[in-house]
């Protein structure tokens, strides 16, 4: 088996990735658009400063959803499990009738 060869002048580097999207936001969107992008403001910045407390750097945003690398896979997990815990917090501390969640995916492996 021959090895795989890289295009020239591409680095590769091992990292891991989490992927967070919110669960059913265009339900909580068509529900109460105002709320929602509110609250999911709040959750931004929530989950970008534990990113960032974790050592992580943020790639890619796209409406609902944020995309990090973390040098670390401990890191990465830690951060999903802050987040997660946060949010939990948050949601309770709001005491609304329609909390958003964060789906969050983690994966390693090479990037270029």
């Amino acid at each position: 088996m021959e090895p795989v060869k890289s295009a020239p002048g591409l680095e590769r580097k091992l990292v891991a990735i989490l992927a967070a999207d919110i669960v059913g936001f265009s339900k909580h969107m068509e529900r109460d658009e105002v709320a929602t992008l509110a609250a999911l403001q709040k959750l931004r910045e929530l989950s970008d400063d534990i990113i960032t407390d974790f050592a992580g750097r943020i790639t890619s945003t796209a409406g609902d959803s944020v995309i990090a690398e973390f040098s670390s896979v401990l890191s990465a997990v830690e951060a999903a499990v802050n987040i997660q815990e946060q949010l939990f917090i948050q949601n309770k501390k709001l005491g609304t009738r329609h909390p958003l969640w964060f789906r969050i995916g983690l994966n390693v492996g090479d990037v270029m």
